[in-house]
């Protein structure tokens, strides 16, 4: 075989020479992207466990501090607000609150271990409520699926009534279909874990309320009057007429109390477990009508499907004016010469969707 000219030779040298700088710039270029990204992706995991820590602290903090402060909460309805304060003393298994100003300022109300109060300016103590469980237990149970749900997104500091504040994000790690939300941003103290600052948004990402404390004081006098003791919550109770009743995670008991099986829809929406069933009663027609429920959770969001024997026509309107069931959208639908009313913050479909798997159903 011929040798090939000299200057080929060269041409094919500087080509070679050509083809592996370019290949190690590419590798190097790769190296270097590779880096960063694992850069990234360390900081995101580092700032993933400092906010889930954060949370940690602030769940403990909530529900095991002692504390007094004056709080201050504006509900947004619409292009509208409501804005109101209260005294508040915190202790494990213990609320008071004391209503300063806004529409329902005289008012006081409470719970202690597993009895909650309420008394208008002018009246006697009135028990509502009354749970299988007490707060702590109920906050442990939907801590443990909030951190299944929610992904903590770790956010800047900043001062908040003189203290120094930590802001951490939680957000759904699935979205249903038409909502981006709910979320919550909280204001967590750095100091005490205490959260001084919560900004709600609902499934839309809507802002629907923002409550913040000030004037904290970690070491309150209380004493034996501080709270109200339940032997006396018990005692001032007429008739057993509680407005509810949470009845743990056997529905026949809501069914005796009743006389309607508390509804099992057989579609929830991601994320959801059973958190209860339980007994509601409101006044639809001048006299307490009992509905059986059951109530959903994913940690942070609560859907109600409620099953009753409707004594009025309108009951959209009537429930919204007569009962305090909570926020979000409402939907019902008459099933089996009963009614089945789902409620929660969810996209109306979604609601919808839970209502036809639901059945009306009396106890047998």
């Amino acid at each position: 075989m011929t040798p090939a000219p000299k200057s080929l030779q060269t041409g094919l040298f500087v080509a070679s020479t050509i083809m592996l700088c370019a290949a190690g710039a590419i590798w190097v270029g790769k190296s270097r992207e590779s880096a960063q990204i694992a850069a990234q992706e360390a900081l995101e995991a580092q700032n993933l466990r400092h906010a889930s820590e954060l949370l940690r602290k602030s769940y403990r903090a909530d529900n095991e501090l002692s504390y007094s402060a004056l709080s201050r909460t504006v509900a947004f309805m619409g292009d509208k607000s409501v804005e109101s304060s209260a005294r508040i003393t915190r202790a494990p298994r213990h609320l008071s609150i004391e209503v300063v100003s806004g529409p329902t300022k005289g008012t006081q109300s409470g719970y202690s271990q597993r009895w909650f109060w309420r008394q208008s300016a002018d009246g006697a103590l009135e028990p509502y409520a009354e749970v299988k469980h007490d707060a702590n237990q109920m906050a442990a149970r939907r801590f443990a699926l909030l951190a299944k749900n929610y992904t903590p997104i770790l956010g800047g500091e900043t001062q908040l009534d003189g203290r120094r504040a930590q802001i951490v994000e939680l957000r759904p790690n699935q979205l249903m279909d038409g909502a981006t939300g709910p979320a919550r941003r909280l204001f967590i103290d750095v100091q005490s874990g205490l959260t001084l600052r919560v900004e709600s948004f609902n499934c839309a990402l809507q802002p629907v309320m923002n409550s913040s404390l000030s004037d904290v004081d970690l070491k309150p006098a209380i004493t034996p009057a501080t709270f109200e003791r339940p032997a006396v919550i018990a005692a001032s109770l007429k008739n057993r007429n509680w407005q509810g009743e949470e009845l743990g995670t056997d529905p026949n008991a809501a069914a005796r109390e009743t006389g309607f099986v508390p509804p099992r829809p057989t579609f929830l929406p991601p994320g959801f477990e059973l958190d209860g069933y339980g007994v509601h009663r409101c006044n639809t027609t001048g006299t307490m009508q009992p509905a059986a429920f059951s109530r959903y959770s994913d940690g942070l969001n609560t859907l109600t499907v409620f099953a009753f024997k409707p004594a009025n026509s309108d009951i959209e309107k009537t429930m919204r004016g007569a009962c305090d069931f909570g926020p979000g959208a409402l939907r019902s639908r008459e099933d089996g010469g009963g009614r089945l009313v789902a409620m929660g913050d969810l996209p109306a479909p979604i609601l919808e969707r839970v209502l036809q798997s639901a059945q009306f159903e009396m106890a047998k």
